[in-house]
């Protein structure tokens, strides 16, 4: 491959991953963190050099710890049930933030030979999923309660409350 071009290519990919909206993670089979994306920084807030040698998990939030390993678990064993979960992890501030987290087992791969873990901030959603389960349940609620009779039917004229 001509020089320019590789480099070319290598700036292409570096460009790609440092402003990516995930944050990548590489992690060994137990977890330790090897490599830090610095997309990381704009989601979670800290440096690479301040990840790099921890254990992911512990940056995940005690509720969400079994889910997350066991997602882990599977992802090593290349038993994957799920694309991605939705899960806590802990900023540099100390809030927690909703995150939408993959793993995809690299091991195959010799020049990577890791766990590569994308995280994506997922808290809009998560805050909009709030509201509208609050919104139902105020509605049913609101339903449920009056004194009056009513129906609410659907576009084929079907009961459906």
């Amino acid at each position: 491959m001509d020089e320019s071009l590789q480099k070319h290519d290598e700036f292409l990919y570096r460009n790609l991953i440092s402003d990516s909206l995930d944050g990548i993670l590489l992690t060994d089979d137990s977890g330790i963190i090897s490599f830090v994306s610095p997309s990381v920084k704009k989601i979670l807030g800290y440096e690479a050099e301040e990840m790099k040698d921890q254990n992911a998990f512990q940056y995940v939030h005690p509720d969400d710890q079994p889910v997350a390993l066991s997602s882990f678990r599977d992802e090593i064993l290349r038993n994957s049930k799920v694309n991605f979960i939705s899960i806590r992890l802990l900023k540099k501030s100390k809030e927690w933030l909703w995150c939408l987290v993959r793993g995809y087992n690299m091991f195959h791969n010799p020049q990577i030979n890791s766990i590569a873990i994308y995280v994506n901030d997922d808290t809009k959603r998560k805050e909009t999923e709030g509201k509208l389960i609050k919104s139902e349940n105020t509605f049913r609620n609101l339903i449920y309660h009056l004194n009056h009779g009513i129906l609410v039917l659907n576009e084929k004229g079907e009961v459906i409350i």
